[in-house]
């Protein structure tokens, strides 16, 4: 079991390929579990959750892909990569057409609501 980051080195590790090694949680990740052990690197999350799910190793997954793959259990439940922004953009003579603006809710519902 993990007690904290600094517990990470000792376990094996899914990650990300290097097509994705530039994401900033990718990078908290190799920083934090640097001398752990890498047992299978790709770019598809699907791949590295059910990878986690057969007791491969470790994956740093978006939450929701996490919650909704059976056998995966949050580790470090209280520990997360620092957060990152996210712009939603939309056109200004847009921004108040009904189906738009309830696009724009839905999405900002999802990011900050929780």
């Amino acid at each position: 079991p993990l007690d904290g980051l600094a517990d990470l080195p000792r376990h094996t590790l899914l990650s990300a390929g290097e097509a994705l090694a530039h994401v900033p949680e990718i990078r908290w990740l190799a920083e934090h579990g640097r001398n752990a052990a890498v047992v299978l690197r790709s770019d598809s999350f699907p791949v590295l959750a059910r990878a986690a799910a057969a007791g491969l190793g470790i994956a740093l997954l978006p939450e929701a892909l996490g919650r909704d793959c059976p056998g995966l259990v949050p580790v470090l439940p209280g520990c997360r990569p620092p957060p990152r922004q996210a712009w939603l953009v939309v056109h200004k003579d847009l921004r108040y057409v009904a189906r738009v603006r309830a696009v724009l809710e839905f999405l900002a519902e999802l990011f900050v609501g929780r």
